[in-house]
């Protein structure tokens, strides 16, 4: 129980986090500007899904080992700086896939927001992909630079409230 536990904690700082710069950034990035709604509205919405979504979705698919194991094996070690920078940009990628869909599909099809192409809203899958896809790459460094920047506060928060994370016991063999 402690390990999921870990591993929600963990991965809720970081979605908060890449949610909120996700949410400030998007409307930046496609001609809009920061207002008073955009902290109204857009990134408590855009948080709200993303923390859950991606809490869940790190907990149940174990982004953090899958990373872990693509950063060791492109040779980082275990503990440097390597490992954490190769880390955060799988985790990343991962979650961005994952959070900008939900964030797509439950902003558009649920709440009805708009955005460059509606034809979305009535069951054009071009346009739905349009929207999912268009803003990865504008999102990515931002949200790998914050990801970087939460990491050592995440860890740490997550061990303050769930203890240290589990460590795996050798096997003896007799």
């Amino acid at each position: 129980m402690k390990k999921v536990l870990f591993s929600f904690f963990s991965a809720l700082w970081v979605s908060v986090v890449v949610s909120i710069v996700v949410s400030i950034y998007m409307n930046v990035a496609f001609g809009g500007d920061v207002n008073v709604m955009t902290f109204t509205t857009i990134v408590p919405m855009c948080t709200a899904i993303g923390a859950v979504v991606g809490s869940l979705f790190a907990t149940i698919v174990p982004v953090g080992p899958i990373a872990v194991k693509i950063a060791h094996g492109l040779g980082a070690q275990p503990g440097s700086l390597s490992e954490i920078l190769l880390r955060n940009m799988s985790i990343i990628t991962i979650m961005l896939l994952v959070m900008c869909f939900a964030i797509t599909a439950i902003t558009h099809f649920v709440f009805g927001a708009p955005y460059p192409g509606d034809a979305a809203m009535t069951g054009d899958l071009n346009a739905f992909l349009n929207a999912w896809f268009k803003p990865i790459p504008y999102l990515w460094a931002p949200s790998y630079i914050a990801s970087i920047m939460v990491d050592p506060l995440s860890s740490w928060l997550t061990v303050k409230i769930v203890g240290a994370p589990p460590v795996p016991q050798p096997k003896h063999v007799n």
